[in-house]
């Protein structure tokens, strides 16, 4: 494929994504009663921005390298799931007629699982668009085999779309179509190939170096932040309790968390400042523990003062103060030391750059002779940048 017909294919992809979700979100403006599975305004905005990472990513790097397959897998898993949430936001159809909602109803049913299916297989083939190795191919036949044996089961065998009572106009009768539902169970099989797909990424990030370890990283750290709001469910259910709101809520934060996913996946396949995924992780990591800690210490802070300040104070704020002013003092210098800590474990490169520079301003802060100093400064290049070549130029003016 060439590069001008891979980007205009691509664009045409993304556009009909687009038009998908223009309509989702069009007939949920219109009919707000009907479209049940629109939810709150942040679920509704994390599925956008779910949708269009998928599928803005998926036509950058279709478009910059046609040949490979990730940014197609990446395109049509988006039309996918798009296809899904419109299906879904449907209202179930009074009558069997074939008409355009019947359609985009039972093509919902199934799309969103081709969606998973392509993703697994995404993993796969990351981030070079090729297999760890050959025997990696079972788990693909796996993936591709039980998500199509998904697709006729759902859009072929059942005799109803979904969990609705609307008939199937697809529906195939008979033995056959006893075989195909009982198909709907192999969705748990893509599951498996999930796990398995994790695993090659294990296997891959094991055997690379230099530029694939990079990449890695670039998928490894979205799929923390997918981690922490996995965690963040539990005091979220805690707070608000079992309840619509507290579910809508989990999806919400599930669902934009997922998105950071495809633009580290884009990042990691166009290697666009592909080494700044290191000093990424150390500020977040670094973020992360002093909001921890200070969190903490305002807490404890603020409890002890009310305690030992209560006879004084007569109920007035002023231990919450006290602690407010403590915390922030201590804001710069814990994070500067908690950075260095982060530092070099998670960039230390970044650490043993800075260490050499210290030590360069050490070494020639009295020395005088030219040569020396410029001696000193070639060594330092040398360990830091690790240049192929280095050499120092030295002008000077004749005195008249």
């Amino acid at each position: 494929m060439t590069g001008s017909v891979g980007t205009w294919l691509a664009r045409g992809v993304w556009l009909g994504s687009v038009a998908f979700l223009v309509a989702f979100l069009g007939y949920g403006l219109v009919s707000p009663a009907n479209a049940a599975s629109t939810g709150t305004l942040a679920n509704t905005v994390s599925f956008l921005a779910f949708v269009l990472a998928f599928s803005t990513v998926g036509a950058l790097v279709a478009s910059k390298r046609p040949r490979h397959p990730i940014g197609w897998l990446l395109l049509v898993s988006a039309l996918c799931y798009t296809v899904g949430g419109l299906g879904v936001s449907l209202p179930q159809p009074t009558d069997g007629d074939l008409s355009a909602a019947l359609l985009a109803q039972w093509a919902g049913v199934w799309a969103w699982g081709v969606g998973v299916g392509l993703a697994v297989v995404v993993l796969l083939l990351f981030p070079d668009g090729r297999l760890p190795s050959p025997r990696w191919r079972p788990v693909l036949w796996l993936t591709i085999g039980a998500m199509l044996a998904f697709v006729l089961g759902l859009g072929f065998g059942s005799p109803f779309i979904g969990d609705s009572r609307v008939p199937n106009p697809f529906a195939i009768g008979g033995s056959v179509g006893t075989v195909l539902v009982a198909l709907e169970a192999a969705f748990p099989l893509v599951l498996l190939a999930a796990l398995l797909a994790i695993v090659s990424l294990i296997v891959r990030w094991r055997r690379a170096r230099d530029i694939e370890r990079q990449q890695i990283k670039w998928l490894l750290y979205p799929a923390l932040l997918v981690g922490v709001g996995l965690v963040a469910q539990v005091p979220l259910t805690a707070l608000i309790g079992s309840s619509d709101a507290a579910t809508e809520a989990s999806n919400a934060i599930l669902t934009g968390t997922f998105a950071c996913v495809p633009v580290g996946i884009g990042v990691a396949v166009l290697r666009y400042r592909l080494y700044d995924i290191d000093r990424i992780i150390s500020r977040t990591v670094a973020y992360a523990v002093v909001t921890a800690v200070l969190g903490a210490l305002f807490v404890a802070t603020v409890l002890v003062l009310q305690g030992l300040l209560a006879p004084l104070t007569s109920g007035t704020p002023v231990a919450v103060a006290v602690s407010t002013l403590l915390v922030a003092s201590l804001f710069q210098p814990l994070r500067r030391r908690i950075q260095m800590v982060v530092d070099r474990r998670f960039n230390r490169s970044r650490y043993d750059a800075e260490r050499e520079v210290e030590r360069f301003a050490a070494q020639i802060r009295d020395e005088v002779d030219v040569e020396r100093v410029a001696a000193a400064l070639a060594s330092t290049l040398q360990r830091t940048m690790q240049p192929g070549k280095a050499a120092v130029w030295l002008r000077t003016d004749d005195a008249q």
